[in-house]
C-alpha cells in the first residue's frame, strides 16, 4: 500500500513529498510525515523545510537473528536528529533508552 499524499498547498510542495515517498519505496523504508500546521504563503523552502523536519524515517532490521526498529526524527535539514532503537515483544514496544 502506497502512502496517501494529502497537502493544501503549492504544487513544489506536493512534488517534494512525491519525491520523499519515492525515495522510501526505493530504500524499503516507511515515512510518515507529521501535520504542519500553517502555510508559508510563497515561501516554498520554507514549507518544504518544515515539512522535512518533522518527517520520521522508520527502518526494520534483523540483528543477532533479532527484529528491531529505528526511528530517525527531527532536524533533517541540520544534520542534527535522535535515532531511538525499539523492539516488539510481546504485544508491547520496548525502548532501547541509550540509543539517541
Amino acid at each position: 500500500i502506497s502512502s496517501p499524499i494529502v497537502t493544501l498547498g503549492l504544487v513544489p510542495v506536493y512534488r517534494f513529498l512525491q519525491r520523499l515517498f519515492a525515495i522510501g519505496r526505493e530504500k524499503n523504508t516507511r515515512i510518515v510525515i507529521l501535520l504542519h500546521k500553517g502555510m508559508h504563503k510563497d515561501e516554498v523552502e520554507v514549507s518544504i523545510r518544515h515539512l522535512a523536519e518533522a518527517t520520521l524515517f522508520l527502518e526494520r532490521a534483523i540483528e543477532m537473528g533479532e527484529e528491531i526498529f529505528y526511528v530517525d526524527f527531527g532536524k533533517l535539514y541540520g544534520g542534527k536528529y535522535k535515532r531511538i532503537k525499539y523492539r516488539i515483544e510481546n504485544n508491547k514496544i520496548i525502548f532501547d533508552r541509550f540509543t539517541i
